[in-house]
Order: structure tokens, then sequence, then C-alpha cells
């Protein structure tokens, strides 16, 4: 029942799969998939040449944002909330787990994933090549 957000600022992919009755969104320039099955909401973003994985499990809310060269990694289980932001060289891991808060910021080159569970909606669009 929590929220995880991962941003990835660059180049690559912008993958997006929300699992459970819900929807699943992948824009970027390179390759678009959006897988939406259940409840769940999963949000994938690719806006630059990179990787941007959303996933969106149960009642949850999952965002995963590609937007440059890193790893955004954020994982939000249960009633917390967990952001992970890659923004530069390194990795970025942000584990919110119960009803708390985890935050991970990495300024660097890397990947964005993010990853929520829980009862949500995944949305799954590929406006780009791919």
């Amino acid at each position: 029942l929590g929220l995880g957000l991962g941003l990835g600022l660059g180049l690559g992919l912008g993958l997006g799969l929300g699992l459970g009755l819900g929807l699943g969104l992948g824009l970027g320039l390179g390759l678009g998939l959006g897988l939406g099955l259940g409840l769940g909401l999963g949000l994938g973003l690719g806006l630059g040449l990179g990787l941007g994985l959303g996933l969106g499990l149960g009642l949850g809310l999952g965002l995963g944002l590609g937007l440059g060269l890193g790893l955004g990694l954020g994982l939000g289980l249960g009633l917390g909330l967990g952001l992970g932001l890659g923004l530069g060289l390194g990795l970025g891991l942000g584990l919110g787990l119960g009803l708390g808060l985890g935050l991970g910021l990495g300024l660097g080159l890397g990947l964005g994933l993010g990853l929520g569970l829980g009862l949500g909606l995944g949305l799954g669009l590929g406006l780009g090549l791919g």
C-alpha cells in the first residue's frame, strides 16, 4: 500500500509494468513496453537514452522515470514511501518498508527503477521508437 518512485535521467529504455487491474506506461525514444495486469499502477517513462522501469503491484503506485545515465531504485513496501533518484554517476537506492519513508539519491549515471506494491493502476504506453 505504498508509493515507489525511481528516477534515472538520461539515455535508454522506458519500461512500465503494472500488474493487476490497471495500466502500464512506457514513454520514450527506444523501447516503450506497457503491461497492465490487476489493480495496480505502473509508470515507466524513458525521456532520453536510458532505462526507465516502473512496476506497480497491488494497492500501490510505482513510478519509474529514465531521464539520464544512472541507477535510481525506489521500493515502497507496505504503508510507506520509497523514493530513488539517479541523477549522476552511481546508484540511488530507496527502500520504504511499513509506515515509513525511504529516500535514495544517486547523482550520476545509472538506471531508474520504481516498484510500488499494492492495489494500484498500471499504464503501458509506447510513444517512441519501439
